[in-house]
């Protein structure tokens, strides 16, 4: 594929659901009481650690050579970062495409291994 895919008018189309659906993770977890814990200085780092147990869930359906189970796990991270974004005030959507036009300009890095 020679050109990017997304024109001006994508982009606006991905910021205004994307934030739509951040606000909606971070509802759903309010409704829950999960995000009583907010202030407490340890959610940032809590969180985190939730994303990356997602992660290491995927790695472990690909090492099981079963990568029909990793979507479930890449959508807990995605809704999970969502929520974090969310509660940390972070525009998630305008930094995707912000660093989407930051990795589109970057050289291609090259690894010998699989991870």
């Amino acid at each position: 594929m020679s050109s990017y895919l997304l024109n001006d008018t994508d982009r606006r189309t991905f910021r205004y659901f994307f934030r739509i659906f951040q606000k909606e993770t971070y509802a759903v977890s309010e409704k829950k009481g999960l995000e009583k814990y907010v202030k407490n200085p340890l959610y940032t780092a809590a969180k985190l650690a939730l994303i990356m147990s997602e992660a290491v869930e995927a790695l472990e359906w690909d090492r099981a050579n079963k990568p029909k189970e990793i979507g479930h796990d890449l959508a807990d991270i995605v809704i999970r970062t969502m929520d974090l974004a969310e509660a940390l005030h972070i525009n998630l959507g305008e930094e995707i495409l912000k660093k989407h036009d930051v990795n589109k300009k970057r050289a291609r890095k090259r690894s010998k291994s699989r991870y």
